[in-house]
């Protein structure tokens, strides 16, 4: 590279001897530029620290510097001493005079890393260098060196361009940089990383920079250093430097090039001077979100994530600006980003010396109108400044990425947080625009709630909005987004909110619980009674806010016990006024849940997700220990009813490793010691509950917890508790306890027995146990003991137990012959719990009675269970065949198809008994549903098949995504290529039966012929060309198409769409797909078969200007994130 003896010198020195304790001076003064407030330490004992960095919400963290070789042993050193005198931070930055490589770099991350510490930034010789090479009075007092630098100097200008970060993104950009030749021109809007990129390109001997507008001291170094190229930074302001550098290369006959930056449309008047074509323009796109992460990270700055989102959002893309941002972070905190007066400030730098202040006060106008916009020519009359003029200085700031369209006359700014700082600035301030121009503005505001949105913005940035106005306006417009906006900006205004419309809890909901949970809990918990939604999936339901707001505060921080107090707190007070148990005991579970959820999208991409989880601390638990005491005492005075919770939230304490981050073995024995005294609590709560007790001895025995619990044997019988290690044995003393209870019971007086088990049964569902349930086997025991079954069947039906329990006595009698089984028969088909089990019962009777016959068949149509009724009598076998061909001719086609399905699926499963064998295969062929087990009938029978399909054409779902399409399918295989073309002049020209189309031809030609020739099909002669073009078979087809007089152009659409524009689907960028339908369609344009080629033509016209589309699209999603409204830049 270029020597600049003046740098040479500089590193020279730095390599010499250095008095250490100047040096730590000269670190701490040049670094206090990048962290304002740095306290340089000298001397003794410094705590491991040689400088302490502000860090504005929490103690300051070390600067540690060194001018020795070892430069990882003294990281080692400071940063086990400063965390032996007990300081909090962990984390911390460090410089050293000594050249590091990148490997040497990379060591000290990993060393800092295994200290448990996070090594913000490394600053090596080359950046005190640069530095230096600015500051001649540390060069001076540091390195005993006077003088100033020279006119060409590999140093830039701007600051910011030494913090020596690794090149993100730019790769292609630095490649095109080093390989072209001869005069160019680097553009891009400000804050791209242009005068970044360029120092790079000077480090890999690419150059010198041009620093100094001397023309005299800039000829003699050229003549002295005879660089290869100069670099004109931010050319577009000094046409007069590039004109001169012309003159002077022609006149001494050097060779060096000129390079040249400049904003993205300013880069004219550049090219103009240089005369160069447009093959020497390079402009430098905006990085990607996920890019301007890895930068930001690269910077310093690694989170959290919601500081990383909102420099990406407002850095647009631009590294450069994500660069400044986070140096503001760094220097005055992370206030100053998140409400926009960074942005504002870097904005109003690059703009208003280059457009005027003018600029600044139309993008304000612009900001009014939030996502929607201002219309132009609204902004020239309030502004008075004309429309070309207006144009002219638009056109400049679009270029500069900050106005974008959102329709052809309405302009809007972004990022977001520039729009509130401007406003507050320009409308808000002394020496802003008038408040006649703001009124004029949002009386005429496309959109009015977004225009307050901004002002809400503009409020929290400090403006002093017109309150009365404000609250006016939300009244009117009354936005639940706007409500939410505005209670976000403090307690005051969530109170105010709360105390006038106390409605609107839900829609204030995270405000309130942040600045007022107490006024906000008892709202919440009133606005969910009769809200049933499930809460897993009801992300807005109150209760589901409020255990996301409990779960989403870290473990170690003040929330995590404190809002868990407050909100039991809370509860308690709402059951003493009155409130709802239900609502009551659902929000007390989220205060005893040890669980820390937490959810976050990407700040780099939208579409990825972080998922956080932990529990309490060992601490927060012992914390909140004593808080169940609480609610014990509170269910001893007001009782409860649905026990379900508790054991709900038992589950975790008991079972801590079933939490998704395992916790450690200290926290897992205390989470277990406090499950088991909440356990032994609530057994003492539950005595007259047995399911529950039951579900208790349950957990204990399954948690190896020794409790005494003591449950009524009869109950454990017929519920018992499962030993799960020995399922086999335990099964069987489970019936041989269940025989004996049978035994017993058989013995004594029907109505005390059927009364007990109804109270059992009505037990057992409160606690939803379907299993073990013994009861019905019971009940069929005892039916078999019985002589008297009719009377055990009066007594079930009185007792109201289910027809699984009543109709074995029921059957009993019919076996037994009893007079009076026909009228009990009748009054169990009309109770509603014993109806299902009647009809299976009567269907499969010999001979029943024709009444009773036809009054079970009457119920069976009504039963929202007909088909499981149906299929659970036929799977047996045991339907005679007169009751099958009742069912085979029912007129209810669900009836038809189970009993069809149900004669099929009998024991020997695809035999039909041949009596019923015709009436079975009309039944389907009429009346057949699509099913599933049609698919093998067709397989055995395809006559079947084929008269099911011409009966069914227009009752069928032909989408490819129905649950008709497997069957269909395979019926339309089972036919002959004649069949097929019957069915095919039996459809009528509708788009609905597309799919079919395809079906019936496939890859058969003989079919598509007789396709093309039928002119009544004519809508849909192209859908057998629905898919990929390249196969050998589809290009046969397209040239029987062809034969037909169909244009290249509508069979490349058929390709992709079919006849009816079916919608594509695709997985992976859009561009991807685009790109093998262009691919395709190049493929054809190989085909020997030049009406092919023309094919391959047509359709590349039509899928690669998608395919640059899509990228464009995607390009922007990239930069300015999923959800983003920007679709397209604006443009003159």
């Amino acid at each position: 590279m270029e020597k600049d003896p003046y740098y040479v010198k500089i590193v020279e020195r730095l390599n010499g001897q250095l008095d250490d304790q100047l040096f730590q001076s000269c670190a701490g003064d040049l670094l206090g530029h990048i962290y304002p407030g740095l306290v340089p330490y000298t001397g003794g004992d410094d705590a491991g620290m040689d400088g302490a960095i502000p860090d504005f919400e929490n103690e300051p963290f070390p600067l540690v510097v060194t001018i020795g070789n070892n430069a990882i042993g003294n990281l080692t050193r400071n940063i086990n001493k400063y965390i032996s005198e007990g300081r909090k931070q962990r984390k911390a930055v460090f410089a050293t005079s000594q050249k590091l490589t990148p490997a040497r770099m990379q060591n000290l991350f990993l060393r800092a890393k295994e200290l448990g510490v996070t090594l913000l930034q490394v600053y090596p010789q080359d950046w005190f260098a640069k530095a230096l090479y600015r500051d001649p009075t540390w060069c001076n007092t540091l390195l005993g060196l006077s003088g100033e630098p020279s006119a060409l100097s590999k140093i830039p200008l701007v600051a910011r361009s030494f913090i020596d970060l690794p090149l993100v993104g730019r790769e292609k950009d630095l490649e095109w940089l080093t390989t072209t030749k001869n005069d160019r021109v680097i553009t891009g809007q400000p804050g791209s990383g242009k005068t970044f990129l360029l120092n790079k390109f000077v480090e890999s001997d690419g150059g010198v920079f041009l620093v100094s507008d001397n023309h005299q001291e800039i000829a003699n170094d050229i003549r002295s250093m005879q660089p290869k190229s100069i670099i004109v930074d931010d050319a577009h302001l000094k046409i007069d430097l590039l004109t001169f550098l012309i003159h002077i290369r022609k006149e001494i006959n050097s060779t060096f090039e000129i390079i040249a930056s400049s904003w993205t449309g300013d880069e004219n008047q550049v090219v103009k001077a240089l005369q160069i074509d447009k093959n020497s323009i390079h402009n430098l796109d905006a990085l990607t979100r996920e890019q301007i992460v890895t930068v930001i990270n690269h910077a310093g700055l690694i989170g959290p994530d919601q500081l990383l989102k909102e420099i990406v959002d407002q850095a647009n893309g631009q590294p450069g600006l994500a660069i400044t941002l986070v140096q503001v972070c760094f220097s005055s905190g992370t206030k100053d980003v998140f409400l926009g007066e960074a942005i504002s400030h870097s904005i109003q730098k690059y703009f208003s010396p280059v457009l005027g202040e003018k600029s600044i006060s139309i993008l304000a106008a612009f900001s009014i109108g939030g996502y929607a916009g201002m219309h132009k020519n609204l902004v020239s009359q309030v502004l008075g400044i004309g429309p070309l003029d207006l144009r002219v200085i638009v056109s400049q700031l679009a270029a500069g990425g900050v106005i974008w369209s959102v329709d052809q006359d309405y302009l809007a700014v972004y990022p977001i947080a520039l729009r509130y700082a401007l406003v507050k600035d320009e409308f808000y301030s002394d020496f802003g625009l008038s408040k006649e121009i703001l009124t004029a503005l949002l009386e005429n505001s496309p959109s009015l709630p977004e225009s307050i949105s901004v002002l809400i913005g503009a409020m929290e940035s400090g403006a002093k909005v017109d309150e009365k106005f404000l609250w006016q306006s939300l009244i009117d417009l009354d936005n639940a987004k706007l409500w939410e906006q505005y209670s976000a900006l403090g307690q005051a205004e969530t109170n105010r909110v709360l105390e006038v419309f106390p409605e609107k809890a839900t829609a204030l909901a995270w405000s309130g619980l942040y600045y007022t949970p107490h006024k906000v809990i008892p709202l919440l918990l009133s606005s969910a009674i009769n809200d049933n939604r499930p809460l897993n999936s009801a992300t807005d339901h109150p209760l589901r806010v409020i255990q996301d707001w409990i779960q989403s505060s870290e473990p170690g921080t003040e929330g995590a016990i404190k809002n868990r107090i407050l909100l039991l707190d809370s509860i308690e007070i709402w059951f003493a006024s009155g409130g709802n148990h239900e609502i009551g005991f659902r929000a007390l579970k989220t205060v005893f849940s040890p669980r820390y959820e937490s959810t976050s999208s990407n700040p780099g991409n939208g579409l990825k997700m972080t998922f956080r989880f932990g529990c309490l601390t060992t601490n927060e638990i012992i914390q909140l220990f004593p808080q169940w005491e609480r609610v014990v005492e509170l269910v001893k005075n007001i009782g409860n009813e649905d026990w379900e919770l508790f054991f709900e939230m038992l589950s975790d304490w008991l079972y801590p490793a079933r939490l998704h981050n395992n916790p450690a073995i200290e926290i897992r024995n205390k989470m277990r010691q406090f499950g088991e005294r909440m356990l032994k609590d609530l057994v003492g709560l539950i005595q007259d509950h047995p399911i529950y007790l039951r579900q208790a001895k349950q957990l204990s025995m399954d948690a190896k917890i020794n409790i005494a619990v003591s449950i009524d044997p009869a109950f454990e019988t017929l519920y018992p508790i499962e030993n799960r290690k020995d399922y086999k044995n335990e099964r069987i003393l489970q019936k041989k306890n269940a025989d004996d209870l049978a035994s017993d019971w058989s013995k004594c007086d029907p109505v005390l027995i059927t009364e007990k088990i109804s109270e059992f049964e009505q037990e057992a569902n409160k606690g939803n146990l379907n299993y073990p349930r013994w009861t019905g086997y019971i009940c069929q025991a005892i039916s078999e003991q019985t002589n008297i079954p009719l009377q055990w069947c009066q007594a079930g039906i009185k007792a109201d137990l289910t027809g699984d329990l009543v109709t074995p006595f029921l059957q009993k009698s019919v076996e037994l012959n009893v007079p009076e089984w026909v009228d009990y028969a009748f009054m169990c088909l009309n109770l509603p719990s014993c109806s299902g089990s009647t009809v299976s019962l009567i269907l499969k009777l010999d001979s029943p009675p024709s009444d009773l016959l036809e009054e079970a068949l009457r119920e069976l149509g009504d039963s929202p269970n007909k088909i499981n009724i149906i299929h659970n009598s036929c799977f047996q076998g045991n339907v005679p065949i007169k009751t099958m061909r009742l069912l085979l001719n029912h007129n209810d086609p669900q009836i038809v198809n189970a009993a069809a399905y149900g004669e099929w699926g009998s024991v020997p499963e695809g035999e039909i008994r041949p009596e019923l064998y015709e009436e079975w295969k009309n039944s389907i062929i009429e009346k057949g549903v699509s099913d599933y087990w049609l698919i093998e009938v067709f397989k055995k029978d395809s006559q079947i098949a084929y008269a099911w399909l011409i009966n069914h054409i227009e009752r069928v779902n032909w989408s490819d995504y129905s649950d008709d399409i497997q069957t269909v399918t395979t019926a339309i295989q089972c036919l002959s290529p004649e069949e097929k073309i019957i069915i095919l002049n039996n459809v009528k020209p509708d788009i609905n039966f597309a799919n079919l189309i395809r079906k019936l031809v496939s890859n058969d030609l003989d079919i598509y012929r007789a396709l093309l020739r039928n002119k009544s099909l004519s809508p849909l002669h192209l859908e057998p060309l629905f898919g990929n073009p390249e196969e050998e078979i589809w290009k046969r087809k397209a040239n029987e198409a062809l034969t037909y007089d169909y244009s290249p152009e509508e069979i490349a659409l058929a390709a992709i769409y079919g006849a009816i524009s079916h919608g594509i689907s695709w997985s992976g960028p859009e561009s991807n797909m685009w790109q093998e339908w262009t691919n395709r369609f190049s493929n054809l344009q190989e085909d020997r078969d030049t009406r092919i080629q023309e094919i391959g033509n047509m359709g590349k016209k039509y899928s690669e200007p998608r395919r640059l589309q899509a990228i464009e699209k995607e390009k922007i999603e990239e930069v300015y994130g999923y959800d983003d409204q920007r679709r397209r830049r604006i443009s003159f």
